[in-house]
């Protein structure tokens, strides 16, 4: 979460009064060109920014804005007031752009419900305009690749394709095609009544969304085609597998009425999201009676407290009378030859992704996975090992952290499918920050996509799973596609106990 206190400075400098050594400050250009009045707010609970018009321009500024970035932007101050620089601009964008007498926002929004087009199909396309339109205008560069995260290579989501090319800052390069990702989806669409190749179409469309001379109303009905030639390949839910872009479904504050349910599913810097009430427990939909073992729970816990610490090495200063120093190094101001290597005890941060689709029922409710579960979370609780767990599903996606280890005995399995690329997404930093992290799964992965291998020599990974003795051998084959260590048991103590061998072998 970003502080209050640096969107604000953000807001501020950009309130800034033209002189002869800088620039005008976006907002108070957008005042003073527009003629309206431009509020600011700082929102807590919201994780972009948003622009509306009702006689005033209304600019928000979310403090969960922090999962569009790279760990650089989030951890380097300058980067980071960069980057809120830039959104407030592009919000300011929107102001100049997208407000139009003659085509009001209402009138907009029911047009595209009229031809069933999702206002965040228009969102893309009105993005890629303004920002081109004030690349023209300033002759400057919004900067998105340095601070957003790192963008896909490749996408076979028209959307997504769009999005990768207004990222890139296409139009401020020479040869802007070569800005574009290689598209992975159908080769030829129908296009103005002829199959066209497909990425010829994209870059016509972008080339057109781009052009300085079409008004709101010419940009509307260009969406509109869009949509209908490549509404087979967009992704009507974009539910995070592969995501890139802050997708809204709101056009100038009005939501579109028709938009599915979303999960905030962007790959976050280091602390964004694992943090208590990232998603109300009370709003997890499967849960039931607590019929667990209680003591079964508490021996899981008890077997793995022989994993509570783990060395870490640190830099700390050595007691040297400077008889080892090296003059050389102690003459360019180095500080290196004062500072000894050393191993640290600390606690053993564990990250557990808890598979809660519809194959797990068997090994969360009936061979004691939920107790396993549950155990874990005591191990946090009791101080033993700093844990986090995340449930994954395709109903909901959240951080567990401000669940008791009760409360974690009372969840049930969804019967929908488990949405693991979507998770890994999401949590990648938090996953990459633990000492170990544990995958809790029946390997029946759904997400063909689903991409384990990237973690490898950032992290100790573990697949494990329950099972029953006569199907553990098949299930610990069918894991090796996805983890290179795996424990696969029928027991969850037996299961806890494997784990611990593993992390302290």
């Amino acid at each position: 979460m970003i502080p209050q206190s640096k969107i604000i400075k953000a807001i501020r400098s950009e309130w800034r009064n033209k002189t002869k050594k800088q620039k005008i400050g976006k907002l108070r250009e957008l005042r003073s060109d527009s003629g309206y009045k431009v509020r600011t707010e700082v929102l807590k609970n919201f994780d972009t920014a948003c622009w509306s018009f009702d006689g005033v321009h209304q600019i928000s500024v979310g403090q969960e804005s922090d999962g569009m970035v790279n760990p650089d932007t989030a951890k380097k101050q300058n980067k980071l007031h960069g980057f809120l620089k830039s959104l407030i601009w592009h919000e300011c964008a929107h102001g100049r752009y997208t407000r139009d007498s003659f085509l009001p926002i209402p009138v907009l929004g029911k047009r595209l419900q009229d031809e069933g087009c999702p206002f965040y199909v228009f969102n893309v396309t009105e993005d890629c305009y303004i920002e081109a339109m004030e690349q023209t205008r300033t002759g400057e560069r919004f900067g998105w690749k340095k601070y957003h995260r790192t963008l896909p290579m490749d996408t076979k989501d028209p959307c997504q394709y769009l999005m990768i090319l207004k990222f890139n800052e296409a139009k401020t390069w020479k040869n802007w095609r070569q800005q574009a990702p290689k598209w992975k989806g159908v080769k030829e669409v129908t296009f103005r009544n002829q199959k066209k190749d497909t990425t010829k179409v994209l870059k016509w469309f972008y080339d057109f969304f781009t052009i300085s001379t079409i008004d709101l109303e010419t940009r509307l009905k260009l969406t509109l085609e869009f949509y209908e030639v490549f509404k087979d390949q967009i992704q009507k839910d974009h539910n995070g597998i592969g995501d890139v872009g802050w997708y809204s479904d709101k056009i100038g504050g009005m939501k579109d009425p028709n938009a599915p349910i979303r999960h905030n599913l962007n790959n976050t810097p280091k602390g964004s999201y694992s943090k208590p009430n990232d998603m109300d427990w009370d709003m997890w939909p499967h849960k039931g009676y607590d019929y667990s073992d209680h003591s079964k729970r508490d021996r899981i816990c008890n077997s793995m407290t022989s994993i509570a610490a783990s060395n870490r090495i640190a830099r700390a200063k050595s007691a040297s009378t400077g008889s080892r120093i090296r003059i050389q190094s102690a003459m360019t101001g180095s500080g290196n030859p004062f500072l000894s290597t050393v191993k640290r005890k600390t606690k053993r941060k564990l990250f557990v992704i808890v598979d809660m689709s519809g194959s797990m029922a068997v090994p969360l409710t009936q061979l004691g996975g939920i107790e396993f579960v549950s155990a874990l979370r005591l191990l946090d609780e009791k101080g033993v090992a700093d844990v986090q767990i995340v449930f994954t599903s395709e109903d909901m996606i959240g951080d567990m952290s401000n669940v008791s280890s009760n409360e974690i005995l009372t969840s049930r399995p969804s019967p929908n499918r488990e949405a693991m690329q979507s998770c890994l997404v999401r949590y990648r930093s938090c996953m990459e920050d633990a000492d170990t992290a544990i995958v809790f799964t029946d390997a029946a992965i759904t997400d063909s996509n689903t991409d384990f291998e990237k973690f490898r020599g950032k992290v100790d990974l573990i697949g494990c799973c329950l099972r029953d003795s006569d199907k553990a051998k098949d299930y610990s084959k069918s894991m090796q596609r996805w983890f290179k260590t795996i424990v696969v048991s029928e027991n969850p103590i037996q299961l806890a106990r494997l784990i611990c061998d593993k992390l302290m072998a």
